[in-house]
């Protein structure tokens, strides 16, 4: 009777693991493609997650190489712990270090207390190393240290600490190159490159345009649709920015359309020049916009027109106020929107 139970209560953990693997990956469906080559690396990262293997993700700017990586953590039995994120090129190398290992009390100037590093901070999680690639020398060898023995010192510390993380790095370089040219260490590299993946540049899934382009317009404040004009441009285009450039240009586009429809003329300037597409010319109506009242949103002319309230509104609303963001979204520099706020009273 008592070895009936203990089967019973194994297959009922099988069980337990295969069904909650299953609302995982339901859960992680963030990633939206029709192309057969992105699907075989998502099943890639599918079938790894649940190791500890070190993964590496290859490719282009704005390809969406951490929404992969937060994939293969929300699949994985660390999924209940953190997710940890950082952006090698977006820290300087002198600060890189006491980002990673953290600091004690007093390791130098201004250090007025300790603080963990986000190894420590990633301990029975995923850390996720974006740009890679860009880690100097010196930070390589003492990562090197964490990932053979899983020990390190926080900077200024003589005690020893343990962390027990995934990792998962992401580079738009070429770590092969980089190794052959003496700027990545090559046992870093052997360890980083557990499992590699590379995703494909968007100009070469141009299945995925529509698809993608229907998903950023239902976020868009107003719901409205392209034409097949604009679609048909936006499929042709090749996106030197990736995912990232079509999300702005979609927002941008809905932002700045008069209409219900988004046509060839709402789209960015350069897509319509890359393309060579030429704007249907629509009859002016009461309430169309004249040229020349609405010309600056394409260039920063030092001049005071601008877009309407309403539309400078729907942009910082769209970026959650942040400047910069609403001004990418309107094409136009943060300064000219900076002379916008302050002229509409915002």
């Amino acid at each position: 009777m008592r070895v009936e139970k203990a089967g019973e209560k194994t297959l009922l953990e099988r069980e337990n693991r295969r069904l909650r693997f299953q609302v995982q990956r339901n859960l992680a469906s963030d990633i939206l493609t029709r192309s057969a080559v992105l699907q075989k690396v998502i099943r890639t990262i599918e079938m790894v997650a649940a190791a500890r293997t070190p993964v590496l993700i290859e490719g282009e700017s704005g390809v969406g190489k951490e929404l992969l990586a937060q994939h293969a953590h929300r699949l994985s039995p660390r999924a209940n712990k953190g997710f940890v994120d950082l952006n090698c090129a977006a820290v300087p190398s002198s600060l890189l270090e006491s980002e990673l290992f953290g600091y004690e009390r007093g390791a130098f100037t201004g250090a007025a207390n300790e603080k963990p590093g986000l190894v420590e901070v990633a301990d029975g999680g995923t850390l996720f190393l974006d740009e890679v690639g860009e880690m100097i020398p010196e930070i390589q060898s003492k990562f090197l240290r964490v990932l053979d023995s899983g020990t390190f010192y926080r900077v200024g510390a003589t005690r020893k600490r343990r962390a027990d993380f995934r990792l998962v790095c992401a580079t738009n370089r070429d770590l092969k190159a980089e190794v052959a040219a003496g700027r990545f260490r090559k046992d870093l590299f052997f360890r980083v490159n557990g499992v590699k993946v590379v995703i494909p540049p968007l100009r070469e899934r141009p299945e995925d345009i529509p698809l993608l382009v229907e998903h950023f317009a239902k976020q868009l404040p107003n719901q409205k649709r392209f034409t097949p004009a604009a679609l048909e441009a936006l499929s042709e285009y090749d996106w030197p920015g990736n995912v990232r450039e079509l999300h702005f240009a979609v927002e941008r586009a809905g932002l700045l359309a008069e209409g219900e429809r988004i046509d060839v003329a709402d789209l960015p300037p350069e897509i319509v020049e890359k393309t060579g597409r030429t704007p249907v010319a629509t009859a002016p109506s009461a309430t169309s916009v004249p040229a020349a009242a609405t010309s600056s949103l394409d260039a920063d002319d030092g001049s005071d027109d601008g877009p309407g309230l309403a539309r400078v509104r729907a942009a910082l609303e769209q970026a959650k106020w942040r400047r910069e963001k609403a001004a990418e979204i309107l094409g136009v520099s943060p300064r000219t929107l900076y002379r916008w706020i302050k002229r509409l009273g915002l």
